[in-house]
């Protein structure tokens, strides 16, 4: 088991008000089921930090006992290595950090993200192709990556995620 970022919104949305399992089920745009599993797995996490705190399903709502700690504490350092970035989440802070750091190691990636070297460069060659029509590429250069292309599409690129 691990957490996304759907827990992370659960979590969020339960804290801040009573919320009905069949809405938040919509506004996830999946069923009552996976809002049920995600809440299993959320309480999992929430167990190791608190062993009286969960989130329960009363009549159809979601009630969670609001311990602003908790929540810090759950969402905080404490799980961050309990985290799974999606694909997505990956390639865009690979991109971002390329951008304005100008230069990261794989390892350090690999680490980071806890993927395998094999899942990292098929990020990497998605964020290839999506460059592209920027007219830039990646380059690895002994295992550090950095963005080459015209000057121009490099600082626009940078403008569009700087706008993010």
């Amino acid at each position: 088991m691990s957490l996304n970022r759907k827990d992370f919104e659960i979590i969020r949305l339960v804290s801040a008000e009573k919320i009905k399992l069949k809405e938040l089920a919509s506004n996830f745009k999946t069923t009552d089921r996976n809002i049920r599993y995600s809440i299993d797995n959320i309480n999992h996490y929430l167990k190791m930090i608190s062993s009286n705190n969960k989130i329960e399903v009363i009549n159809g709502v979601i009630k969670i006992n609001k311990n602003e700690n908790l929540i810090e504490r759950f969402c905080g350092e404490e799980n961050r290595f309990n985290y799974m970035f999606s694909k997505e989440e990956r390639e865009e802070y690979i991109v971002i950090t390329i951008l304005f750091q100008d230069r990261i190691s794989l390892k350090k990636l690999e680490s980071y993200f806890q993927v395998s070297t094999t899942t990292l460069r098929k990020d990497l060659k998605e964020i290839d192709k999506n460059l592209e029509k920027y007219q830039l590429c990646i380059k690895n250069y002994l295992g550090e990556l950095s963005i080459l292309g015209n000057e121009k599409k490099l600082r626009h690129l940078k403008m569009i995620y700087a706008l993010k």
